[in-house]
């Protein structure tokens, strides 16, 4: 069974009203502990966090932007020491303590519904996001698609009309370049596609007896290596 969500639908997964202060505003240097991370979950209704732990996390902040960490803990466990945390690989990043869940997704719950599994792909990602800035964001700088950019559908539809005008070479060229999958750009180069372009780009959840799918299509303007 598949489930597509228009923009209103994924919309109305979340509300972050009301979720401000969660990471530190004011200009700081260094790690500080987050103010209850936990209330992330709140913003999203169709999932809840087991009342038998407590998220905790921490925020760091310098001069090339911030990132945090967040995880999950038993309550009333005691907060652990940040020094001994430290990654022994990097010097800005940190590792989650020895006693915390493995995977904070865990202590996430909800129904088997579409909207919780798509709520729960979504706030996994922003949890780890939460406290990212600057040159520490990453999933933050993404926007989700619901069709395909205007410059690409407009590419696409001269596509065709530029390509009757190439001679067998010149085709035969550019598919030993790209391979099968290639737009026309304006600037007289071309797109290169990783995949053939899809025909549906709304976010869908794919359930079955075995398995649950989520699949959404984002843009972002980073440069990845």
């Amino acid at each position: 069974m598949k489930t597509f969500f228009t923009d209103a639908e994924f919309n109305a997964l979340f509300n972050y009203r009301g979720l401000r202060g969660i990471t530190d505003i004011e200009p700081f240097e260094g790690w500080r502990r987050m103010k209850e991370p936990g209330r992330l979950v709140k913003g999203f209704p169709h999932l809840s966090l087991n009342p038998a732990y407590v998220l905790r996390g921490f925020h760091r902040l310098d001069s090339a932007g911030g990132n945090g960490i967040v995880f999950a803990m038993r309550k009333g466990s005691r907060w652990p020491d940040w020094q001994s945390m430290r990654s022994k690989t990097a010097v800005v990043y940190f590792t989650q303590p020895p006693e915390a869940v493995p995977d904070l997704m865990q202590v996430i719950e909800g129904e088997c519904t579409p909207e919780t599994y798509l709520s729960a792909s979504l706030f996994c990602r922003d949890i780890q996001e939460l406290g990212a800035y600057w040159h520490g964001a990453g999933w933050s700088d993404h926007t989700l698609l619901f069709e395909a950019p205007e410059r690409v559908i407009k590419d696409m539809k001269e596509q065709k009309a530029r390509r009757r005008r190439l001679s067998k070479e010149e085709r035969d060229w550019i598919r030993e370049q790209t391979g099968e999958n290639w737009i026309w750009a304006e600037n007289n180069g071309y797109w290169r596609l990783l995949e053939k372009m899809p025909t549906d780009l709304r976010p869908c959840v794919r359930m079955n007896r075995y398995s649950v799918t989520v699949t959404f299509f984002t843009h972002a303007q980073l440069v990845l290596p």
